[in-house]
């Protein structure tokens, strides 16, 4: 298996999602290490994060494939390297089907995907009431939507991402929720796998998102918002004038981003669910499984339980 720090020639070649690109690989490498990881048709990008010391390291790895024996040597291989725990997807990706390997735990995740092969006509008229109701209203507002154009504008989307996480930071706790560093956004930026749409009022940004595009799929990301414009219904106008704009660049697959099901409507992540499930997009699961790969893994998961609380 090659396991190395530059990727070999043609990775992008048959990589189905997003999360396995190259380029997607560049704007991690702000963050952590990154390593490409084949076999034959098999391919992984595999994501060390070190925090202060090797017992904090974590290894995400986002892959496609499914064959068992790939995955088993990309285990051993961080085990070598002494890393304790490993995640194979998150929150947005993972694979299509359930792999029993040793020492893990599986994760049922959630998204909602849109066919944006129907028309438009047939997409709208499938929205919520209420959700086409908060269209319309952020439409009357005054709310407009552009494709981010500049660096500046970049600069002003990542300080609105900044204060969203400060907000959320504080409803639910110290650290629960934090986004990547401007690098990461700026190179998403740069290279184009990733396409930045924001809401101006009064050409001021009040809402955004970031959606990533590959292989006729769009991904929707990350986001933010000003809480003090939240009247104005701009991440709803952002969804459709998305869905509208991938559409006609013939995007086939509009991917709204994880969700938890079956949440009390107390729980923080209950609005994420139904802010989604209101563009009645056909519920798919797919799946991350985490790995023990040391005893060291147990002491993480002491320090984030009474450190950050979860």
């Amino acid at each position: 298996m090659i396991f190395n720090k530059e990727a070999p020639e043609n990775w992008n070649n048959n990589i189905k999602d997003s999360c396995c690109t190259k380029e997607f690989a560049e704007a991690n490498m702000y963050s952590g290490e990154v390593y490409f990881a084949c076999n034959n048709e098999n391919k992984a990008l595999v994501i060390i994060k070190k925090k202060y010391i090797k017992v904090l390291a974590r290894a995400q790895i986002f892959t496609d494939s499914l064959n068992k024996e790939f995955l088993i040597a990309i285990l051993v291989k961080l085990k070598d390297m002494k890393i304790p725990y490993a995640r194979i997807g998150n929150t947005m990706f993972g694979v299509d089907r359930k792999i029993n390997l040793n020492n893990s735990k599986i994760i049922n995740r959630h998204t909602f995907i849109l066919d944006l092969n129907k028309t438009e006509e047939e997409i709208w008229k499938n929205f919520n009431k209420k959700l086409r109701n908060v269209i319309r209203k952020s439409e009357k507002e005054g709310v407009k939507i552009f494709e981010l154009k500049d660096e500046d504008e970049l600069k002003e989307y990542y300080n609105l991402s900044l204060k969203t996480e400060k907000n959320i930071q504080k409803n639910k706790g110290r650290k629960t929720f934090s986004i990547q560093s401007y690098d990461f956004f700026k190179e998403l930026f740069n290279n184009k796998l990733g396409r930045f749409l924001i809401a101006k009022y009064n050409n001021k940004i009040i809402a955004g998102a970031l959606f990533l595009i590959w292989n006729n799929k769009s991904v929707y990301f990350q986001s933010c918002s000003d809480r003090e414009y939240s009247i104005k219904q701009a991440p709803s106008l952002i969804q459709w004038e998305s869905i509208k704009r991938f559409k006609q660049e013939g995007v086939k697959e509009y991917d709204l981003g994880g969700v938890t099901i079956n949440l009390d409507k107390n729980d923080s992540r209950f609005f994420v669910y139904e802010f989604k499930r209101k563009f009645n997009g056909e519920l798919k699961e797919f799946y991350n499984i985490e790995i023990e790969l040391n005893k060291f893994k147990k002491v993480q998961d002491f320090l984030v339980k009474n450190i950050y609380g979860r």
